[in-house]
């Protein structure tokens, strides 16, 4: 991999120096008015992977450029691209002249995650994004993100944004992500998961999705945020799940990602449009046509691998990292993870468990856990059902 473009480190608003104080007012809301001046924004890191998407790259950066969060870093990934991408990100890079703005470049094709693992490694953010070259952000996307994140409770992995949804020429298709289905969460503790928070000077709604809903990393039949570009996930937790290097996950990084992230925390999905998903011929996942929100975002059938790929990555992070996650979340919690597993890759978990603590704390928790787990599936059904049968959508 070869960095093509290394801007100056100091270069960054770190330390939020050249962030207005009426911006670092806006997101950090008013009990931060009379914080200490040592009390700034977080830098966010924004990391594009691009292959062949030379019709839109450029405009995805100009829409990363242009936001009013001022306090990020962007590392652009070409991952080996065969067309114009790579001129076309250089002419950006050289318009624009902005140190936050960064090109690596793979020398072979590493896939979606590959390529975001190799983008993540060269940044330093407190929080991180990973954006499709093919979407836009809007102007108020990061400080929505990172106002979520600093205001929602509880604390959270990931947040998630709606999005709108255009065609490959920009022409509005829908305001809101196809994937999105309101009545599905009144089944599911709704006046424990839905919060109206003071987000940018707005009470926007706020659907906390706790793990209880679906406490497992494979989830073949539920999936409750939007998609990659408009997730942000707290840099910690990365470095805990990614693997230094895989080749799993080509496309479609994001069922992964957010798979691992509901497994162990609750995500947070925030009721504002923030930017635009684009459909069109060249998607690696989407189909181009866009019905209802009943229809499958990309072919079933093509992409049935997405849970057995989601399987192993995630026994392999999970059982070489060990003693990181169970520091992390706590003994059950990782155990739960393990037990979620298909049965075909399940590891010994009782024996593993058995290794770290006395036999009968690991029977207690291996018994509570697998308790846990059985309630989650039931409480996953029978939303279904109800939402199904009963309600009749």
């Amino acid at each position: 991999m070869k960095i093509l473009n290394d801007p100056v480190l100091g270069a960054y608003t770190r330390d939020g120096e050249t962030a207005s104080s009426a911006h670092v007012d806006r997101v950090l809301g008013r009990p931060f008015r009379q914080a200490p001046a040592e009390v700034h924004l977080p830098l966010v890191s924004v990391i594009v992977t691009a292959y062949n998407y030379e019709r839109f790259v450029r405009r995805t950066l100009e829409s990363i450029a242009a936001q009013n969060y001022e306090n990020f870093e962007c590392v652009i990934v070409d991952d080996g691209s065969t067309d114009g991408t790579l001129g076309e990100v250089e002419g950006f890079l050289a318009d624009r002249r902005d140190a936050r703005f960064r090109l690596l470049r793979n020398d072979s094709n590493r896939g979606q995650l590959g390529a975001q693992i190799a983008g993540f490694q060269a940044c330093h953010g407190a929080f991180t994004v990973f954006v499709d070259a093919d979407d836009l952000l809007f102007p108020d996307c990061l400080e929505t993100q990172v106002a979520a994140h600093l205001h929602c409770e509880p604390i959270a992995a990931m947040t998630c944004l709606d999005s709108a949804t255009i065609d490959e020429d920009g022409a509005l298709l829908s305001a809101h992500h196809r994937e999105i289905r309101l009545r599905l969460w009144q089944f599911f503790r709704p006046r424990a998961s839905q919060k109206t928070v003071e987000i940018l000077g707005e009470s926007l709604e706020c659907r906390i999705i706790p793990p209880s809903v679906a406490n497992m990393i494979v989830l073949r039949d539920q999936y409750f945020w939007t998609t990659q570009s408009f997730m942000m996930f707290r840099s910690d937790f990365l470095k805990l799940v990614l693997p230094e290097k895989t080749d799993r996950f080509r496309i479609c990084s994001d069922y992964y990602l957010v798979r691992m992230a509901h497994a162990f925390n609750s995500t947070i999905l925030v009721h504002r449009c923030c930017g635009a998903y684009r459909v069109h011929g060249a998607n690696h996942y989407a189909q181009p046509l866009l019905i209802s929100a009943d229809q499958e975002s990309g072919n079933p059938a093509r992409f049935a691998w997405q849970a057995d790929e989601a399987a192993a990555l995630a026994l392999q992070v999970i059982t070489g990292r060990l003693e990181r996650f169970a520091a992390a979340f706590g003994e059950f919690r990782t155990v739960r993870a393990l037990i979620g597993l298909p049965r075909k890759v399940r590891p010994p978990v009782f024996r593993l468990l058995r290794r770290r603590v006395k036999f009968r704390e690991a029977l207690i928790v291996f018994a509570v856990a697998w308790v846990s787990r059985r309630v989650g599936r039931l409480r996953v059904s029978w939303g279904t059902f109800v939402r199904v049968i009963w309600s009749g959508c």
